[in-house]
């Protein structure tokens, strides 16, 4: 809170504290602080509190002025210890908590009598007088000077704190407008593609409008495009007047934006000093405007890929065996248990493990997969513990593994029914002990991770047949997620074909934004053996092929448009002779459907190897 001390002979007498948004002082009944001083004005000045804890204080226009550390002044911004001499009366400006407690607050209270007890500074020297000529001349250059090299202090010190250009800009208008004395402060970027400037924000004083203010005096292009092609400060004159300046903000000779400053209500015009000062200001603002230009850059690419990554966590479905597990997910939100997927290949088991991770209290923290199938046995342990340098050939260095990079956060184990009998037996300690050691280290390390495993095994009778630790098993399946596969699912399979399409449309230059009712029959017949990944491939591969804005069956693969053909086409085609190859092509369409997609079955059923049921479905172009 800002106080006033009215000094008398070098003591401190009177404090008062400065509530009000204005407070006025003088020598009149009318003014908040009476001083019996003949000296000041009747209303002398007064003091102006201003966002961000700033004080103001201005004088109006009084007789023999106001001086602040022995130098007069119209408006200036104060600072704690700053004093301030008006008439033959000193008072002394903080800021902070009073050490006195006997304060009046000021109000329209005050009586006339208490006022009378405020008594003139008795001054062995009288308030120096200028004389005129070059020396006045010097001293006013010299006092404006000073005046402007504290506002720029002040303006560096709320420049650094700025959270945002919002903030940066009212801190910065606030201190141009007082130091400047001029009517209106304004803001502009520059943006480079359409090179011109943008205002961002502007300010007038308080007794303006400031609607008014840019109706009557709309800011002229012509200044924007000297600064624009020139990039230099400005003096502009109104009238023969210099009435408006600007001044670009740059860094590296790259232009980011520019200050305005004008006074067409009052006509005050400006200084060369002014102009300093403004370019001054713009210099130190450029590289605060990086600043803040590269933090809303980061912040939007955050937004961008937390935006991504919400997007990748969309778990689309309306069957009643998977809306059970959205439930499950959203009841363990704020549970640390281990859980145990399971489902056939393509159904969604990592993504259901990403939601898992992201709707937990982990969330903050890593997120680790590891496919355990992907990796042969030799490989796994050290995957999973790290190693130390020299362990065997080719550890040149020190490797944390996948425990501890996940440590504090959740480890995705996926296919766990793969990984050989010593590497569960150290992940069930891990999972016991919360400890770890690296391949080839002798130091136990602790660590605080959430395992989530997944498997297409049926882990109870991989434990009948040994391949399985029965103790780790029970060690996962505190929550057991069954995810059915796609073809019992019949309800999700349009809705995620039309998410699919929506998705991945953003990523082609594909028209095609529906899919034909033919292609939503043969979707629902098909057994999808891929399950959900299978339909996202037979989408993307879908939009590539299309041409209009319908995705039709001939733009699906050969497998999925078995039966498409008209009967009334066979029936033409039966007309005339078939060649051998168009037989071997039919006969090859119908025992792959027959056989339900399954390659390897359809080679039995034909009595040829796989590789060669391959061979004829590329020879006949069935492999789209």
């Amino acid at each position: 809170m800002p106080y006033l001390t009215l000094k008398f002979g070098g003591a401190a007498e009177k404090t008062f504290l400065l509530k009000k948004k204005c407070t006025t002082i003088g020598r009149g009944d009318a003014v908040d602080i009476f001083v019996d001083d003949p000296n000041m004005s009747r209303l002398h000045a007064e003091f102006i509190l201003l966002k961000d804890n700033q004080t103001a204080l201005v004088d109006l226009g009084s007789s023999n002025g106001t001086c602040v550390n022995n130098m007069p002044i119209n408006r200036q911004f104060l600072m704690d210890g700053d004093e301030i001499q008006m008439g033959e009366t000193f008072l002394i400006y903080s800021e902070g908590e009073p050490v006195s407690s006997d304060m009046p607050v000021l109000s329209e209270q005050i009586t006339k009598e208490k006022r009378a007890k405020i008594g003139a500074i008795p001054l062995g020297h009288p308030t120096q007088i200028i004389p005129s000529g070059d020396v006045q001349n010097q001293m006013d250059s010299l006092k404006e000077a000073y005046l402007h090299l504290r506002s720029i202090y002040k303006i560096l010190s709320d420049m650094n704190r700025a959270l945002d250009f919002e903030d940066l800009h009212r801190k910065v208008g606030a201190a141009m407008l007082m130091s400047l004395g001029a009517d209106r402060i304004a803001f502009f970027s520059f943006d480079s593609a359409l090179n011109d400037f943008t205002m961002q924000a502007a300010y007038v004083l308080p007794s303006l409008d400031s609607k008014e203010i840019a109706r009557q005096y709309p800011i002229s292009q012509e200044v924007l495009d000297s600064i624009r092609d020139d990039k230099e400060s400005y003096l502009f004159t109104i009238d023969d007047k210099p009435a408006a300046l600007a001044a670009p903000i740059m860094l590296d000779k790259e232009l980011f934006g520019m200050i305005y400053a004008d006074s067409p209500a009052s006509r005050r015009p400006f200084t060369k000093t002014d102009l300093d000062f403004v370019s001054t200001a713009a210099l130190q603002m450029a590289p605060i405007v990086e600043r803040l230009r590269q933090q809303r850059r980061l912040k939007e690419k955050t937004t961008q890929l937390e935006r991504v990554i919400n997007d990748n966590l969309v778990i689309v479905c309306r069957n009643p065996k998977m809306l059970e597990i959205m439930d499950v997910l959203n009841r363990m939100a704020e549970a640390d248990s281990n859980v145990l997927i399971r489902g056939e290949s393509g159904t969604g088991k990592e993504l259901i493990a990403r939601a898992i991770h992201a709707y937990s209290r982990r969330r903050d923290n890593p997120l680790i997969c590891l496919n355990c199938a992907s990796l042969p046995e030799t490989l796994i342990e050290s995957e999973l513990f790290g190693y130390e340098r020299g362990a065997f050939t080719g550890a040149v260095s020190r490797k944390p593994g996948k425990f501890e990079l996940a440590d504090g956060g959740t480890l995705f184990l996926d296919e766990i029914g793969d990984i050989s009998p010593a590497a569960q037996a150290k992940i069930l300690r891990a999972l016991q002990e919360g400890e770890i050691q690296r391949i080839g280290g002798t130091t136990t390390l602790k660590v605080d991770v959430r395992i989530i495993a997944a498997t297409n095994k049926d882990l109870s009778r991989e434990i009948q047949n040994g391949t399985f630790r029965e103790d780790l098993y029970y060690r996962l399946k505190v929550v057991e997620i069954d995810i059915p596969p796609l073809r019992e699912r019949p309800e999700d399979i349009p809705i995620l074909a039309e998410y699919f399409l929506k998705s991945l449309r953003a990523k082609t230059a594909s028209r095609a934004s529906r899919f034909s009712k033919e292609v939503l029959g043969l979707f629902l017949k098909y057994p999808w053996h891929g399950n959900v990944r299978e339909l996202h491939n037979v989408v993307e591969r879908a939009l590539v092929f299309a041409r209009g804005e319908e995705i039709l069956p001939e733009h699906l693969p050969a497998e999925l448009r078995i039966g498409t053909v008209k009967m009334s086409d066979d029936a033409k085609a039966e007309e005339s002779p078939l060649t051998l190859s168009e037989m071997e092509r039919r006969h090859i369409v119908k025992t792959l459907d027959y056989a339900n997609g399954n390659k390897l079955k359809a080679a039995e059923l034909l009595g040829i190897s796989r590789s060669t049921l391959y061979d004829k479905m590329r020879q006949y172009n069935l492999n789209l």
